[in-house]
């Protein structure tokens, strides 16, 4: 068990397991956080469907920041939602910003991305959690949506082909390939450094489609499974084609 995985009670000092909280409403340091906050997170997660996995990681990561901030904060909708995001990212599974932002304005909680990522970041100095973003997630989460996208739709691109999700595997170990070699190599890195990796996710698809020559994966197709626009598409994919090609060909064999 990790260190941020334990939590010191103010009442009797003992050190106890932050993930064994239960549901009775009463946190370690002796805080009740079963307020409005995990009513408003209850809401969201049925909105969204999420796994009961997350919805209990996310308790827990909002109970410690109130437990830790003294339940001094305002706004607990938009604290709640950054808690599902971050014990999403901790659970390995996807969920979008522009995806949490839309349920938000459904459930009558206008919020703005900076302010949902400004609080994700606030949550995660206060508690000491280190967001990792894992690529092979984003890269499933991508190619799961095309292929939804092409089951619903018999004019969607993918559609046409005889066996899409054979096709989708074989684009996605090839962009699962050239995103672990960049995040390998230390000048992609940096240079990827404050990029979002849903967006990368999606720049690396598109450069192995092209690799493998499928032409059905195309800009707008990729726009529309990540919710963005096909311009950021092409810069990403621009990006990492500038990285692969300057790295004395070694990232340029991802193709081979």
């Amino acid at each position: 068990m990790r260190a941020d995985d334990l939590f010191a009670c103010k009442k009797c000092g003992r050190i106890k397991p932050v993930l064994g909280l239960d549901h009775s409403g009463e946190f370690h340091s002796g805080f009740s956080f079963w307020n409005r906050a995990p009513l408003t997170m209850e809401k969201i997660a049925r909105e969204m469907e999420l796994p009961q996995r997350v919805k209990k990681t996310a308790s827990v990561l909002l109970g410690v920041f109130l437990g830790l901030n003294g339940h001094h904060v305002r706004n607990r909708a938009y604290h709640a939602a950054a808690a599902l995001v971050m014990a999403a990212r901790r659970e390995g599974y996807v969920i979008t910003i522009k995806e949490m932002l839309r349920v938000l304005n459904s459930l009558g909680y206008p919020c703005k991305g900076q302010t949902l990522a400004r609080k994700i970041g606030e949550m995660s100095n206060l508690i000491g959690l280190r967001q990792t973003h894992e690529f092979k997630q984003y890269v499933s989460y991508i190619i799961r949506r095309i292929g939804l996208d092409s089951e619903s739709s018999p004019r969607f691109g993918m559609a046409q082909c005889r066996d899409p999700w054979k096709i989708l595997n074989k684009i996605e170990l090839r962009a699962l390939k050239i995103a672990k070699m960049l995040e390998d190599d230390e000048r992609a890195r940096h240079q990827l450094l404050g990029k979002s990796p849903l967006t990368l996710s999606a720049g690396a698809v598109y450069v192995a489609a092209k690799q493998l020559g499928i032409r059905e994966i195309t800009q707008s197709i990729l726009a529309n499974a990540i919710q963005s626009h096909k311009a950021v598409i092409r810069k990403r994919a621009k990006m990492l084609r500038e990285l692969m090609g300057g790295n004395g060909g070694r990232l340029d064999r991802a193709g081979g």
